[in-house]
């Protein structure tokens, strides 16, 4: 991909100065801060449905000045007015979302970015299962004919001397099943760890948010 920078100008491509308020911008955490960009800001849905459109139109809804408009620009050598009304022209995506959709697109492979984007759209973590036990036990079942059709029943054996009733039991083996969902979780808490140390490495990238953490557990099973 092209270099660009998302705190040049829209219209002269000089550097642009943070205001002197820049401390005034709110600590939040790597998992919130995708959660406001794709969720409340509708990053994914303006930034995919741009990159689909072809270079020579417009692209409606995202910033004038944010990172794609600037690289837009690179690429065509001019800007694309549309001489549209002052309200078509304002921005609807905040260059903050803008960014934050833009590294996750730099940083991640397919796989793991549309794992990080859907679980921020719908503000939910991967489900690493915390009821599914090691094993399971099941009682053995055996096929037994009962009006007319066969049906699995469990097996009652009855103590000819004490007369007590029991069961035969197997145990089902889930370790495996389990840790593919824990995996699936320790790959997006990664994707997370590795957004947030970006961010950190750039805090002057963001105007209104500064990264203080990725906000999630490594691992929250360590304790089962």
């Amino acid at each position: 991909m092209s270099a660009f920078d998302p705190d040049r100008s829209a219209s002269s491509g000089a550097v642009r100065a943070r205001p002197a308020s820049a401390d005034l911008r709110r600590p939040i955490s790597m998992e919130r801060l995708l959660v406001w960009a794709m969720k409340d800001q509708m990053a994914d849905h303006v930034m995919s449905h741009t990159l689909r459109a072809s270079p020579d139109d417009y692209a409606a809804g995202v910033a004038a000045d944010g990172c794609f408009a600037v690289a837009r620009r690179q690429v065509l050598g001019t800007q694309v007015d549309c001489a549209g009304s002052a309200a078509s022209a304002s921005p609807h995506l905040h260059p903050d979302a803008e960014l934050v959709w833009l590294r996750c697109w730099e940083l991640l492979d397919a796989a793991t970015f549309r794992l990080v984007i859907d679980c921020a759209k719908n503000d939910t973590r991967p489900d690493w299962r915390p009821d599914m036990p090691a094993f399971e036990v099941h009682p053995v079942t055996a096929p037994k004919q009962i009006a007319g059709r066969w049906h699995e029943v469990v097996r009652i054996f009855e103590s000819p001397k004490t007369k007590a009733r029991y069961c035969c039991i197997e145990f089902e083996d889930r370790r495996a099943e389990r840790d593919a969902f824990r995996g699936v979780y320790s790959y997006w808490q990664r994707a997370l760890a590795r957004l947030a140390s970006q961010f950190k490495a750039e805090p002057e990238r963001l105007s209104r948010w500064f990264v203080i953490e990725t906000g999630i557990p490594a691992k929250p099973w360590a304790d089962d």
